[in-house]
């Protein structure tokens, strides 16, 4: 058997003097406001005492508490106040203990030795703990949170060992987490998240279900790898053959892998690739390339850039590192051709350069033109030299030196000498009977060309022209006549 502390049966108040406060008037609030807060008659706290409550004739009233803190007001019947106490609750019982709400500074229930650590009220339906007037922990009925109004974050966790969490964490402010986390439910993170944020050389690494190194952040080198640990790139991505990398959308991807140990990009639209925001080299779905043309008509279409000049006003270049003895065919420069689907064999229409000395210093290199006539071998048919000669097969059997014509006219010398037609040939010098000096247009590189003169006259005169003089200038025709057809041809 058991007993409990009786509760004071009824209340009773005394003057300053000692007396029974007789019509005194004992106000009740809301501890720490001046809210009235009802109190009751009897233990049922059906009937609500007057407020304030007027004490009888022996300065006493019957006044039954709720189960909320309390703050009186006692006065006397002239409303003269004797004292006021604050944070009043009702009677202690071994079933329900009654306290101040309290505060983080001073909280209710704490230890003789340390009375700003213990625990408060933080708010209605709300405990919360404090340690040292700091608040670290709040709890609602569904909820708890760390460093409540006291940390630098809503959730501050600071602590010596490892955090394990099984179930589900919402968090809608900031975390700020010094130790290791492990968390085996589902995240969702609305906010940003910021990892390493101190920059201090901590790695970062996300795993997949078959792969330890999904993603991988290398914090002391500050690469990034896709499965690897250990990124020798700022971006290192590393995997099995076939695509590895995709960067586009559904209609426009630019595709990143190796395949039969060979690297490859694979656009599954046109690709282009762009200097300074403009196109240069665009590669069409059907295999057409353009040079600096988006709408290529052939299988290479190269478009000149307006404006260009100088060294690169060339419209395609193709250089070719070649070694070997210097001498005829020692190694090929460069080379357009035309072949056959068999491996290594030169058929079709073909164009080198080909070297024919490849001493440091002092190479020669011929151009050289190759076709093939059907069921024959591919032969070279043209040829233009190192030493500026033009060669070509034109019934010689093979490619030999051709001399051109380097000048030529066909004129009327009656009258005023007319040209009917010419080449190099600039004007006629009318010097007299039959007598004509031919001027030409670029002077030759010497007097030791070849002229041939043709004359045709009237029957009666069987005389022919002849040549007189050559220079670099020109040449002088000479006759008996005045001829109506003059057929000039200079060769070098």
């Amino acid at each position: 058997m058991s007993a409990n502390l009786s509760a004071v049966p009824k209340l009773q108040f005394f003057d300053n003097n000692g007396n029974p406060l007789v019509a005194g008037k004992l106000y009740t609030y809301a501890a720490g406001t001046t809210t009235p807060l009802a109190t009751y008659t009897d233990a049922s706290a059906a009937t609500p005492n007057t407020n304030p409550i007027i004490l009888d004739s022996r300065g006493e009233a019957n006044v039954w508490l709720s189960a909320t803190t309390y703050k009186f007001v006692l006065k006397d019947a002239s409303d003269v106040t004797i004292w006021t106490v604050d944070n009043i609750s009702n009677s202690l019982s071994l079933s329900q203990i009654l306290a101040a709400s309290g505060s983080a500074a001073a909280p209710p229930y704490t230890f003789a030795s340390d009375t700003d650590t213990g625990i408060y009220l933080a708010a209605v339906g709300q405990i919360g703990i404090t340690v040292a007037s700091t608040p670290v922990i709040r709890a609602t009925d569904t909820v708890m949170t760390f460093g409540q109004s006291g940390g630098s974050n809503d959730v501050d966790v600071i602590h010596y060992g490892d955090t394990t969490q099984t179930g589900d964490i919402t968090q809608t402010g900031s975390i700020g987490l010094t130790g290791a986390f492990t968390q085996t439910g589902d995240m969702t993170v609305n906010g940003a998240a910021v990892f390493n944020e101190a920059g201090a050389d901590k790695d970062f690494r996300v795993e997949g279900d078959g792969d330890s190194n999904l993603l991988f952040v290398d914090a002391s080198t500050d690469r990034v790898g896709i499965s690897t640990a250990t990124p020798a790139y700022l971006f290192d991505v590393q995997g099995s053959l076939g695509a590895m990398a995709r960067i586009g959308d559904t209609t426009r991807d630019l595709i990143f892998g190796n395949e039969l140990a060979t690297a490859y990009i694979e656009s599954t639209s046109a690709f282009t690739i762009k200097t300074a925001s403009s196109p240069r080299i665009y590669v069409a779905t059907t295999g057409l390339v353009g040079i600096n043309e988006l709408s290529p008509q052939q299988q290479l279409h190269v478009t000149i850039l307006s404006g260009v000049t100088n060294s690169v006003s060339q419209a395609m270049r193709i250089d070719k590192q070649i070694s070997g003895t210097p001498g005829a065919g020692a190694g090929v420069g460069m080379e357009f051709a035309v072949e056959t689907a068999a491996a290594n064999t030169e058929v079709g229409a073909t164009i080198e350069a080909v070297s024919t000395d490849v001493t440091a210093g002092s190479e020669d290199f011929d151009l050289s033109f190759k076709t093939m006539a059907a069921g024959a071998a591919a032969a070279e048919r043209l040829r233009v030299t190192s030493t500026s000669l033009l060669q070509f097969n034109s019934g010689y059997g093979s490619v030999a030196t051709a001399y051109g014509c380097r000048a030529w006219i066909n004129f009327d010398g009656t009258g005023t000498p007319a040209a009917r037609a010419s080449g190099n040939v600039s004007s006629i010098t009318d010097n007299g009977a039959g007598d004509y000096t031919l001027n030409f247009t670029t002077a030759l590189p010497d007097a030791n060309y070849a002229t041939n003169v043709t004359a045709v006259g009237t029957s009666a005169d069987t005389r022919y022209s002849t040549l007189v003089a050559q220079t670099t200038a020109g040449v002088n025709v000479q006759g008996a006549y005045d001829r109506t057809l003059y057929c000039v041809a200079v060769f070098r």
